[in-house]
């Protein structure tokens, strides 16, 4: 009997369901509930930034509100220092940082999004386009620039970074 009790309570709390005679059944119903086919996804909010990032391409593409605004050549981890795949949100930014792993390596306008993996600009522009990093994903630096502004511009929380 406790179990069933308890079904019923979580019902209520976690789906709005009303109870009769309770003050919600006189409404009407506006819970609207939306299903998906599994490859269909909600239209991107808006301002929103979404970085996604191709370690085979070399690529990321940057999208603010669901358009495309931005394609740059990057290099993500080289042989043994793979960049992680996964969907991320920024964990925290900097304009300059220095890697304690790295002999005090500079990363300008950092945007990390998983452990010590940030993206960020490098000087050795030459090798973007090819994996070339220890695990982060390198961007020029007017690039790097550009999208540390515009996650700062539109917040780190509405910011979306997918690694493939």
């Amino acid at each position: 009997m406790p179990r069933h009790v308890l079904s019923v309570f979580l019902a209520i709390a976690v789906l709005g369901f009303a109870l009769p005679g309770s003050a919600q059944a006189a409404r009407p119903n506006d819970n609207k509930f939306s299903f998906f086919k599994p490859n269909d996804k909600p239209a991107e909010a808006k301002g929103a930034v979404k970085v996604e990032i191709s370690r085979d391409a070399q690529k990321m593409n940057v999208y603010v509100g669901g358009k495309l605004k931005h394609t740059w050549a990057v290099s993500t981890g080289r042989k043994g220092f793979k960049t992680p795949s996964g969907a991320y949100k920024p964990t925290w930014m900097t304009k300059m940082w220095h890697s304690k792993q790295w002999h005090n390596a500079p990363m300008p306008n950092s945007v990390f999004f998983k452990e010590g993996f940030a993206i960020h600009a490098t000087n050795e522009t030459g090798n973007l386009g090819r994996p070339a990093s220890h695990g982060c994903v390198r961007l020029a630096p007017k690039n790097a620039a550009k999208l540390f502004d515009l996650i700062k511009t539109h917040g780190e929380k509405k910011t979306r970074i997918v690694v493939t």
